[in-house]
């Protein structure tokens, strides 16, 4: 016959291994606990053994994990802790609406000093505040008194993070505590992605082969000798898709002038300006032809 045993306030799934073998007291810098409300129970069979029922494999980690990575970075790239000092540590926590998964960073030593906390209380709420409201909001709070330098590693891990993660939803409200005291409850979405694009055309030389063409992406698949396979956008450009079509046929080496950009996520976009043929046996060239 199962029992419902004294309900706990915190269940610790991952101990943390590498920092439980080290002496010293567990210190909880920071903690991110996901509001998902779980209808999980804990039960106790007959030998006394206690487990958890419900559906736990419903808990959702992914939003609390990178929010406590994007922290735990800085702490650790403005030389607050040590890379090895610090680890992450992961729970389900009972609330008065359910159980909630939690992940905290951890940190083992014989006394945390008060300079070490009070870079944690100045560090953490500027890191959530700029993965929150995006790149456009990069700038000092006035009641922060991070120097410029710690300001551009917060500046620099946040963006990062944001250029995989921005504008995701979140899965649930997450509140967030800093060395035991509420620090804020995130809600909406993170911050949108960084815009990396120029616009600013680079001229750019390639050889190589056309392999082909689509006419309403208005795009010629070039494979250039050093770069491999690439799209070259013609757009409004007057091309005569005849000639690209020989050249497909042909498969005879030409050289292309393009011009390099880069689009709002960072990636390189490049389009079509002309055609430089080549002769195959002499390797003689003509000036620059667009093809009209």
């Amino acid at each position: 016959m199962f029992k419902r045993s004294k309900q706990p306030k915190e269940i610790v799934i991952d101990r943390l291994g590498d920092l439980a073998n080290k002496t010293g007291k567990k210190t909880v810098l920071a903690s991110f606990a996901s509001l998902q409300s779980l209808p999980l129970f804990i039960e106790q069979d007959p030998d006394g053994k206690t487990w958890m029922g419900g559906p736990v494999h419903a808990a959702r980690w992914d939003d609390i994990e990178d929010l406590a990575n994007v922290a735990r970075e800085v702490l650790v790239r403005t030389g607050t802790f040590q890379d090895t000092g610090l680890g992450l540590e992961s729970a389900l926590l009972s609330t008065q609406d359910g159980w909630s998964p939690k992940v905290s960073i951890v940190t083992v030593a014989e006394e945390l000093q008060e300079p070490e906390h009070h870079q944690v209380r100045s560090l953490v709420p500027v890191v959530m505040d700029c993965i929150v409201r995006g790149e456009m909001h990069h700038t000092k709070r006035i009641d922060s008194d991070l120097s410029d330098e710690q300001m551009q590693v917060v500046h620099t891990v946040t963006t990062n993070a944001l250029s995989s993660k921005g504008g995701r939803v979140l899965q649930a409200a997450v509140d967030v505590h800093v060395l035991g005291e509420s620090m804020a409850t995130i809600k909406g979405k993170l911050g949108p992605k960084p815009d990396r694009s120029d616009f600013s055309p680079q001229p750019l030389d390639l050889r190589g082969v056309c392999v082909g063409f689509h006419v309403g992406g208005e795009v010629i698949f070039f494979v250039d000798d050093t770069r491999g396979e690439v799209k070259l956008g013609f757009g409004r450009t007057q091309v005569d898709l005849l000639q690209v079509a020989r050249l497909v046929k042909d498969r005879q080496k030409v050289d292309v002038r393009a011009h390099r950009t880069i689009n709002k996520s960072g990636a390189e976009m490049l389009a079509f300006v002309a055609f430089k043929e080549v002769s195959v046996e002499s390797g003689d060239a003509s000036g620059l032809l667009g093809l009209r």
